[in-house]
């Protein structure tokens, strides 16, 4: 590729009917001659999926000043919701061993439908409280013997 300023000189000699070296010596070809502004050139980065930076923010959330009264009000029922979750799970874990101690005086093996409940008893003491403490049937057979 030609660079501007030949280009635009061989333009003007056609448009004339002139040679080259006349048309560059024209004071109204250099007059005509207008300088292009250089172009930026834009880098192009190529960015893999695995490569994208990752950007966390941390904002503080505001400090709300709370009332002494309502903050004892608030311990107060975070206490009571407490102590009623503790019984509930008291509660739980005696249905089930109650079960268990049923099952296994009465039949000492377990079918479908005491398994079914057994399952049912675990799953919703595990959905409150968020433990898996409970023991299976098997472990408690062996600590009767």
């Amino acid at each position: 590729m030609s660079n501007p300023w030949v280009l635009h000189v061989k333009d003007y000699a056609k448009k004339n009917d002139l040679s080259y070296m006349c048309a560059m010596s024209q004071p109204e070809c250099k007059a005509s001659y207008k300088k292009p502004t250089p172009v930026k050139k834009i880098k192009t980065i190529e960015v893999k999926p695995d490569e994208i930076p990752k950007f966390t923010y941390r904002f503080r959330p505001a400090e709300k000043k709370i009332d002494p009264v309502i903050r004892k009000q608030m311990i107060a029922e975070s206490y009571k919701k407490q102590l009623e979750l503790k019984e509930k799970q008291k509660q739980m874990e005696d249905n089930y061993y109650n079960k268990l101690v049923e099952i296994y005086k009465t039949r000492k093996l377990l079918n479908n439908d005491d398994k079914k409940i057994i399952e049912e008893l675990r799953y919703e003491y595990k959905m409150i409280t968020g433990y898996d403490n409970l023991i299976t049937f098997n472990e408690f057979k062996k600590k009767q013997k």
